[in-house]
Parts: C-alpha cells; sequence; structure tokens
C-alpha cells in the first residue's frame, strides 16, 4: 500500500508540474515589469513546422521577410547556422545569435544596436526568441516571437511589437494556400 501510494503521490506531483508547465499567463502583446519590458506575438502557418523551419533556419537570410527587412549583411565569418553569427539588417539593426536549436526549432539571439527607441542608450539585454510549435492535428505551425529587454522607457514596446507583427504576416504569406 505505500508503494502505491508513494507512485500516486508522484504521479500528482508530476501531473502538478506538468499543469504548471503549461499553463502560460495571458501574453497579452505588450507588457512592462520594473524596468523589464516584453513583447509577444504568434501566427499559425499554413505548412508543417519542418517546412516552416527549413525556410528561417539560416540566420542571414531574411528573404522572407520584403516587407521589413530590405537588406541583410553577414557580420563576421560565421554562418547562418552558428552560434555567434552576426547580422546587420537594413544597416541599422545589429544582431547576434546566442542560441541554435533545431530539434527544438528555436533561434534565439541579441540586438546588439539599433535605431531609436531600442538603441545602445535606451535599452539593454535584449533578448529575441524565435520559436516553431508543430499543429499535429492540422498539419501546420504555430510561431511565436517574443523580445524581452530592460529599460527605464516603455517607447520600444509598440515600436518591437509592430516589427514582429510585420514579421510574423510576411512568415505566413509565404506559405498561403
Amino acid at each position: 500500500m505505500k508503494k502505491i501510494t508513494s507512485v500516486l503521490v508522484l504521479s500528482m506531483a508530476l501531473f502538478t508540474t506538468s499543469v504548471v508547465a503549461e499553463t502560460k499567463v495571458d501574453p497579452s502583446q505588450l507588457k512592462s515589469v520594473s524596468g523589464r519590458h516584453k513583447v509577444y506575438n504568434s501566427i499559425v502557418v499554413d505548412a508543417p513546422i519542418d517546412v516552416v523551419w527549413n525556410r528561417i533556419k539560416d540566420f542571414h537570410d531574411f528573404s522572407w521577410a520584403p516587407t521589413l527587412v530590405k537588406k541583410t549583411e553577414n557580420v563576421g565569418t560565421k554562418d547562418g547556422t552558428t552560434v555567434g553569427a552576426k547580422r546587420l539588417l537594413n544597416g541599422q539593426f545589429l544582431d547576434t545569435m546566442i542560441a541554435y536549436n533545431p530539434a527544438d526549432h528555436r533561434i534565439n539571439y541579441s540586438i546588439d544596436s539599433g535605431p531609436s527607441p531600442i538603441s545602445n542608450k535606451e535599452i539593454s539585454n535584449y533578448v529575441g526568441d524565435l520559436h516553431l510549435l508543430p499543429i499535429t492535428s492540422e498539419g501546420k505551425t504555430y510561431v511565436e516571437w517574443t523580445g524581452s529587454w530592460v529599460s527605464d522607457s516603455s517607447e520600444a514596446i509598440p515600436y518591437m511589437n509592430s516589427i514582429y507583427v510585420s514579421l510574423l504576416k510576411d512568415l505566413a504569406a509565404q506559405f498561403k494556400k
């Protein structure tokens, strides 16, 4: 009986932990808490995850986002799937890839410099997270893109939110049927 009770307690603990891990705070697009700011955007793309991943996996290739990104320059010698790769978008946004996980379909990067309101004088510790998740029942992909940073001002929130909305719309348009 003691063994069954222990298994039941362990199962309940695992279930509770799993539920907590799956529970998300309402990801309202605009968040700000004591100097830490965050934007969250998502979209459903009408293509399987591997197809979408193959389109966006190269950090140096933004050809899928023609609305905003007119020019991408590779900075340095690292390729677009190597941590430490750098890119310059539109001659203004210098980004560095800080994590790359093809198994998890995830790319993390920092924005090292950019125009106002995300210049080095206005924000610090910017981390972007582009993450793909499969919608297995439909053969589609859920794409979420977040950015977080530290700043005394909230001016960058609507600015970055509008950028991510536009990028995600461009990505989804690549796969419209």
